[in-house]
């Protein structure tokens, strides 16, 4: 099964990688100071956690990754934000033309 896993970078330049998908049973972490270091930090918490579920006997789904950046998502919440705006301007346009006497 192919998974996305999010990287994004946060206010000091620091990365996280994380999973947030409802068909898998637990989650992944990685962090790092590059993006390298973040997936292969990931990449070893995947490789523990298959390890604890088999030595707990459990069944463990070996899984793919796509690693997507956060950027992405952003840019899409941007997008929507300047909608939102325009829209807005638009809208205190019409109702500054309304005479309410």
């Amino acid at each position: 099964m192919k998974i996305t896993a999010i990287i994004e970078q946060n206010s000091k330049g620091r990365y996280s990688a994380y999973i947030n998908d409802d068909r898998i049973k637990f989650g992944i972490l990685g962090e790092g100071k590059t993006v390298e270091e973040t997936i292969e930090d990931f990449k070893i918490g995947y490789e523990e956690m298959k390890e604890t579920y088999l030595a707990e006997g459990k069944k463990f789904q070996d899984l793919e990754f796509d690693f997507k950046y956060d950027s992405e998502r952003k840019e899409l919440i941007q997008k929507t934000v300047s909608k939102i705006r325009t829209t807005s301007h638009e809208f205190e346009k019409s109702l500054c033309q309304i005479d309410f006497a």
